[in-house]
């Protein structure tokens, strides 16, 4: 799933889907950062807002349109020329603090009513939980790693994919189909904790190859 994401070809057809939409919004002056924080609160409040009471169609759109905003932002910053280091961390705070209440809005969910739900035993819950905190650790280890020197990148389960499939999970409950929801999860606390141990293990060969 990441080489299908992360290859170029399927850059360049975002890219052409993308750019135009950055391109007008750049002409008119719109600051990238700001979109940014559009972005990236517009997702935690909507996810805060609807997933803990079930409210999974309207998250689901909601969220969307947040994470297409901040898709845009870098392409703006790139279009008129005001990329910085301040734009790159602001945006990457702002998508970990959105993954965070994601998954933790879906967790609380869980918590909330799987237990009562004779299709979801244990691991349901166990699974929200994980996902929270793998979605933590993977980008931790990296940023970690990397003011280290260490350069590290890749895994099964990078932001994308991540949101691929939890938005496969709430729309399969937005649908009423809760099974859906919580093999996303569980799948989603597997592969990010395989990610987790594959960018250790990177880290381990970059630290013994300095």
């Amino acid at each position: 799933m990441t080489y299908v994401l992360n290859n170029d070809a399927t850059r360049e057809t975002v890219s052409k889907v993308i750019d135009p939409v950055a391109e007008a919004m750049a002409a008119k002056k719109v600051n990238a950062n700001v979109i940014t924080v559009i972005g990236g609160l517009g997702a935690s409040i909507s996810a805060v807002a609807t997933f803990p009471f079930g409210r999974f169609g309207l998250g689901t759109v909601l969220v969307a349109v947040f994470v297409v905003l901040d898709i845009l932002d870098g392409a703006i910053a790139r279009s008129r020329g005001t990329t910085s280091s301040w734009g790159a961390f602001l945006d990457s705070t702002l998508d970990r603090v959105a993954d965070g209440a994601l998954s933790a809005s879906v967790a609380v969910y869980l918590l909330r009513h799987a237990h009562a739900d004779p299709v979801a035993p244990l691991w349901a819950i166990v699974s929200g939980v994980t996902v929270v905190v793998t979605g933590m650790l993977v980008p931790y280890v990296k940023a970690r790693a990397e003011a280290g020197g260490i350069a590290v990148s890749g895994g099964l389960m990078e932001r994308a994919e991540r949101l691929i499939l939890m938005a496969a999970g709430t729309t399969c409950a937005a649908f009423g189909w809760l099974p859906g929801l919580y093999g996303a999860f569980a799948l989603l606390a597997v592969l990010g904790t395989i990610t987790v141990f594959q960018r250790i293990n990177l880290v381990r060969k970059g630290v013994r190859a300095a």
